[in-house]
């Protein structure tokens, strides 16, 4: 009587380590084993995220690994015609009061200054993740609901944010120091941002 030989293909491990440069995100290097390399960042995907970028059928540069503001983490990002490239609610964002905000916007009438600061909370994952703080982060100040109307552009380094927890820059225009009602719109690279006028 002849004996039936099963083959079993060798399990593939499930998981991978993207190793990317933190300044640009390009992608290093991708396997199923640890690196000890420290000048490398790294994230966890699965087989089937990066199966074509192993295999070879695609190259490492139609990828590249991307630290997502909202989900607050390193995503692996494919360049695709799918994506969305404008997204006018994320790039003309207007900056509404949300409770416990990522970046906080004052319009302080008081000290006669704008003050800027970023979470506690945010701050630690930028810190622990080690996000790339070149970016600049840029607020537009408009007429009272209508970004149409630019009366003043502010703008300063990411990285001054996280390093000093806040940033301040003065009034310069009379209707700064009038308190005239205002909006302020910005790109949307955070989750939740908040206004507020203090006049105490």
């Amino acid at each position: 009587m002849a004996k039936t030989l099963i083959f079993e293909a060798p399990s593939i491990d499930k998981h991978y380590r993207v190793y990317f440069d933190i300044d640009s995100g390009e992608i290093q290097t991708i396997t199923n084993e640890e690196l000890t390399d420290k000048d490398l960042s790294s994230i966890e995907v699965s087989y089937e995220d990066v199966e074509a970028l192993i295999s070879g059928e695609e190259p490492f540069s139609v990828c590249k690994v991307e630290f997502d503001t909202l989900l607050k983490t390193y995503v692996l990002k494919r360049n695709s015609i799918e994506d969305p490239i404008y997204d006018v609610n994320g790039y003309i964002y207007k900056v509404k009061n949300d409770a416990d905000a990522d970046i906080q916007v004052v319009q302080d009438l008081t000290n006669t200054c704008w003050k800027f600061f970023i979470s506690e909370k945010l701050r630690e994952t930028i810190v622990d993740k080690q996000v790339s703080l070149k970016t600049v982060l840029s607020f537009s100040v408009t007429e009272e609901n209508n970004p149409n109307i630019l009366y003043r552009t502010l703008k300063f380094p990411f990285s001054q944010l996280v390093n000093d927890f806040y940033v301040i820059k003065d009034f310069k225009e009379q209707y700064e120091f009038d308190g005239k009602p205002i909006s302020v719109y910005t790109i949307k690279r955070f989750d939740t941002y908040s206004f507020e006028v203090i006049n105490e």
